[in-house]
């Protein structure tokens, strides 16, 4: 089935360049551009899409504009809300898609493939699982910056400080299409008079499936990302938590695949760590050396069974299956679906903390 993606992403690809010798010119002041597109799935096969378009005035204030209608397709709904605007609406600004619960779970591959195809939509569009409606949220303004502006720089400040790993549609559509590999995309949800970023969402093929909350998206980056930064809160289980901490770090990860009768998987985990904060006052040697081994201890029981929910789900978004197909001569990706959701993966992290300081 991946095979015959592979080909339309080719396809796709090529149509693609194509296109971009016959862009359409358009006059800035007879075009409206969209900066935020909104897809909400009200029924079985009825879309709500939402546009949300900023005008500025002499003064670079923005007056908002926001446009919706339904129908069966997305190329559908972007015709009707043309037909709403006295100027032609236009996606060459595009900054992010925001996708409905009910909308990802049903499979978004058909709303994505058709922004790729766009030649003037750029591959580092943001796209998002929302909780909530769009439509709704989209109503709102919520910097003076733009709703557009505002969240592109909420998810992108977000993957830059670590919290979130790097995704847009550009690694969507790589995902989706590569052999061992599955999709994730950011949740977002509103929060008052705010948009916050609210987990990870997994995905089976382009199928929303699974949400991985804000408390795990470090340790799922430490897991599905070969090096990387961010900041680890530790909650301490054990004695009233004494141990409490938050911690910045750097991660590199690597996978190791034994052919056996079964393959056997094992994710090495380095993290170098620096305290930002530590709940009692004093952090000494022996102090260093309890956190470290509670933070090892942690990241394995608690990276093991993330990836058992994995397993269970049938989804592969550290790409486990990509690292056993290149060892395997004889691969077969029907006995693979057999046997990934029994495979043995260990997580071994190797946790160095020292007591202050910026880690480079």
């Amino acid at each position: 089935m991946k095979k015959v993606r592979v080909v339309f992403f080719y396809i796709a690809f090529f149509l693609a360049i194509f296109s971009s010798n016959n862009i359409e010119t358009y006059i800035v002041d007879e075009i409206h551009l969209i900066t935020v597109l909104g897809y909400d799935l009200i029924e079985k096969d009825r879309l709500l899409g939402t546009a949300y378009v900023p005008q500025y005035g002499q003064d670079q204030q923005i007056t908002e504009f926001q446009y919706s209608d339904e129908g069966s397709m997305a190329h559908e709904v972007v015709k009707k809300l043309n037909e709403q605007s006295s100027e032609t609406l236009v996606a060459g600004k595009l900054e992010v898609l925001l996708l409905n619960e009910e909308t990802a779970k049903e499979g978004v591959i058909k709303l994505i493939d058709s922004l790729q195809r766009d030649p003037t939509i750029g591959s580092n569009l943001n796209i998002a699982v929302f909780e909530g409606s769009t439509a709704d949220a989209l109503k709102k303004q919520y910097s003076y910056k733009g709703t557009g502006i505002y969240l592109s720089d909420l998810i992108r400040q977000n993957m830059e400080s670590g919290i979130l790993p790097d995704m847009n549609l550009k690694e969507f559509v790589y995902s989706y299409y590569e052999k061992g590999v599955d999709p994730y995309l950011p949740i977002l949800k509103a929060q008052k008079d705010r948009i916050v970023v609210n987990g990870v969402g997994l995905f089976d093929e382009d199928k929303y499936v699974d949400k991985i909350d804000t408390e795990q998206t470090m340790l799922f980056k430490m897991l599905a990302t070969r090096s990387g930064k961010g900041p680890f809160i530790f909650k301490d289980e054990e004695n009233d938590g004494e141990d409490e901490s938050s911690l910045r770090t750097r991660t590199k990860r690597k996978i190791k695949v034994e052919m056996k009768e079964q393959p056997k998987v094992t994710l090495h985990v380095k993290v170098e760590a620096s305290i930002e904060e530590y709940k009692q006052q004093e952090v000494t040697n022996k102090v260093l050396k309890r956190l470290e081994k509670k933070i090892t201890k942690k990241i394995k029981s608690d990276g093991e069974e993330l990836i058992k929910r994995f397993q269970e789900h049938g989804i592969d978004p550290l790409e486990i299956s990509a690292y056993v197909r290149s060892k395997d001569r004889n691969w077969d990706e029907k006995k693979w679906d057999d046997i990934y959701p029994s495979l043995e993966i260990e997580v071994k992290p190797e946790v160095n903390i020292t007591e202050s300081g910026v880690i480079r």
